[in-house]
């Protein structure tokens, strides 16, 4: 007996809910264009801020988000220390997704995920030769995210619980 996998009938996921960090207004707009139009999902709720602190009120605010797409050069935080901030902002992290105009190295990429990011884009890959933009690495990167985010969550979430019934028990 063999296994087959079924192709999804439609979207993916049926409501995601996406933090768009950006503090270029035009950039951030195309951002929000870009995730509406993607077929990953039924329903995409988009949250828009250009600086960490705005950031930081939404994650504290409301509804837990899916995913933040952030870009490393905001105003009032830079880099990884922004990274680690808006990953502990929610009990269940969402999934961050690096969107820099900057170039960096290999081990600079993994600290940031080691501080929380799930993975990154960089912005030059959005646009192809010519000036055209192609949004497929970011639809990539969004959909890796929220996938892993769905593998990893429930054994996450396990884990926490055990830690806590552990650390109850011996204290």
């Amino acid at each position: 007996m063999g296994f087959e996998l079924e192709e999804p009938d439609g979207a993916i996921w049926k409501r995601v809910r996406i933090l768009v960090v950006e503090d270029d207004p035009s950039a951030r707009e195309l951002f929000c264009i870009a995730l509406r139009k993607m077929p990953l999902w039924e329903v995409a709720e988009i949250v828009q801020c250009g600086t960490v602190n705005g950031a930081e009120m939404a994650l504290k605010s409301g509804p837990r988000f899916d995913v933040i797409l952030l870009d490393l050069g905001l105003p009032n935080g830079k880099g990884l220390e922004v990274i680690y901030r808006l990953s502990r902002a929610q009990a269940f992290p969402p999934a961050i997704i690096v969107i820099t105009g900057m170039e960096f190295d290999i081990a600079h990429e993994v600290q940031g995920i080691r501080e929380g990011a799930a993975t990154w884009v960089r912005k030059s890959d959005l646009v192809r030769r010519g000036g055209a933009l192609d949004w497929s690495p970011l639809e990539r990167a969004v959909s890796y995210s929220l996938a892993r985010r769905d593998w990893l969550g429930p054994m996450l979430i396990e884990r926490s619980r055990r830690i806590a019934a552990e650390e109850v028990s011996s204290g």
